[in-house]
C-alpha cells in the first residue's frame, strides 16, 4: 500500500468498523433496544475505533508513534482499554478514583495504581507542551485534522457532562429526571464517544496526508 493512498484506506476503516459492529451485534443479540447497554454494539465500537486509531497512528507514522510522538498512540490505547472499564477491573477500586489511595486497600494495587495516574498526568503534560503548540498552528491554518481534533474534543466533553445526568440532577439539586429522558441521555452519551473515535481516525487520517504531502 503506497504512502500517499494508506491514510485514505484507514479512513474508510472507520465506517467499516461501526457497519460491522452493528451487524454482529444484531446476529449475537437481535435486540437494537438494548443496542447502547453496556458492553453492547456502540460501547464495543468505540473501543475498536480508538485502538484502530492508535494502531493506524503508529502503522502509518512509525517515527512519530515510536518516537517523540509516543504519547498519542498511548493516550489512545489508555482510553481504548477504559472503554472496556479495565482503569476498574482488575485492582480494589477505580484507578482515578480517590477511594483507591484513601482505603485500606493492597499496597500494591495502589503502587499500580499510582504508576498508571502518573503515565496519565505525563502524557496529559506532553500533549500539551510537545502536541498542543501545533495543534494550535494548524487550527488557525484551518487544517482539517486540526478543526476534526477540536470536533472530538467537544464531542467527549459533552459525553462526560451528560454522563450520569439523573445521579447528578438529583445529588446536586434534589430533581428526578423522568426515565425516558435519562434513558435518551444514555443514547446520546454513546453515541458521542461514538463519534469521539470516528473523529480520531478521520483527523489522524488527514494529519497523515498533510505530513506525507
Amino acid at each position: 500500500m503506497r504512502k500517499t493512498t494508506a491514510w485514505y484506506y484507514f479512513l474508510l476503516g472507520a465506517p467499516i468498523i461501526v457497519v460491522a459492529t452493528v451487524i454482529i451485534d444484531l446476529l449475537l443479540f437481535g435486540n437494537i433496544e438494548e443496542f447502547a447497554k453496556e458492553n453492547r454494539g456502540i460501547e464495543t465500537a468505540s473501543f475498536l475505533l480508538l485502538f484502530y486509531a492508535a494502531v493506524g497512528f503508529l502503522a502509518l507514522a512509525p517515527d512519530r508513534g515510536f518516537g517523540a510522538s509516543w504519547h498519542v498512540p498511548t493516550v489512545l490505547f489508555m482510553l481504548a482499554a477504559r472503554e472496556l472499564d479495565f482503569d476498574k477491573k482488575f485492582l480494589a477500586d477505580g484507578v482515578y478514583r480517590a477511594k483507591l489511595y484513601s482505603r485500606d486497600n493492597p499496597v500494591l494495587h495502589k503502587i499500580i495504581g499510582g504508576a498508571v495516574l502518573f503515565l496519565t498526568f505525563w502524557i496529559i503534560w506532553r500533549l500539551i507542551r510537545r502536541s498542543g503548540p501545533g495543534w494550535l498552528r494548524a487550527l488557525r491554518n484551518l487544517d482539517l485534522w486540526a478543526w476534526l481534533m477540536l470536533s472530538a474534543l467537544l464531542f467527549v466533553v459533552i459525553a462526560k457532562t451528560i454522563d450520569g445526568a439523573g445521579r447528578k440532577m438529583r445529588r446536586l439539586f434534589d430533581v428526578e429526571v423522568p426515565q425516558n429522558v435519562s434513558n435518551v441521555l444514555v443514547v446520546a452519551e454513546e453515541l458521542m464517544e461514538l463519534g469521539f473515535g470516528m473523529l480520531i481516525v478521520a483527523a489522524i487520517a488527514f494529519w497523515v496526508r498533510d505530513l506525507r504531502s
